[in-house]
């Protein structure tokens, strides 16, 4: 089996939409002297697309189109990685997806040899407090939109207890989160690898 060690390090901010994840993947990559990276699939072209697949297949036909455009993005990641790097979401985000979505494009045998971050920032925030995030900032937000962030956060919830993560209270201001982000990724580094 492949080993499972990143050849660089990785670090992953993962959380739902609204939780400061890109605000705060921008502050840690420039802060470490990293590259800061947005693991996002689905460009505006793919979107469109879309609407064939909903309009004559169903809206599960898309699940499975976004399922597979997210593995594809891990494994092009993955690939070209070629130095350090903080993602606003990576594998453990799309761990998470495929789980709530119930779908995944890839085999076990085929996830279980992907490298795992070295270190996840989960960043936790009250599922009512991220729509609101959202409103702020235009973005869409429903009870449906809503229902699947607690999800998410739900499952979020359940790795971070099983694995090492670091969890931090997204829901208090910038200010507050940055040094405790700050605090705990400094101190599990260690010195002199990249």
């Amino acid at each position: 089996m492949t080993s499972r060690k990143p050849r660089h390090r990785t670090i992953e901010i993962a959380g739902v939409d609204g939780a400061g994840k890109t605000t705060l993947t921008k502050m840690l990559a420039s802060h470490l002297g990293f590259e800061g990276c947005k693991m996002d699939p689905f460009s505006d072209d793919f979107h469109r697309r879309l609407t064939y697949l909903r309009d004559n297949l169903g809206q599960r036909s898309v699940d499975a189109a976004r399922s597979m455009a997210l593995g594809l993005c891990i494994l092009r990641e993955i690939a070209e990685q070629d130095g350090p790097r903080v993602y606003d979401r990576h594998l453990e985000s799309a761990r998470m997806w495929w789980s709530v979505m119930g779908i995944s494009p890839l085999p076990e045998e085929v996830l279980e040899t992907i490298p795992e971050p070295d270190l996840v920032v989960f960043l936790d925030i009250d599922p009512e407090v991220a729509a609101q995030r959202m409103l702020r900032s235009r973005m869409e937000s429903d009870v449906i939109r809503q229902q699947f962030g607690a999800r998410c956060i739900e499952y979020l919830r359940s790795m971070a207890l099983r694995r090492d993560w670091i969890v931090v209270d997204a829901t208090a201001p910038l200010d507050v989160v940055w040094p405790q982000i700050l605090d705990a990724v400094e101190s599990r580094m260690v010195p002199g690898v990249s």
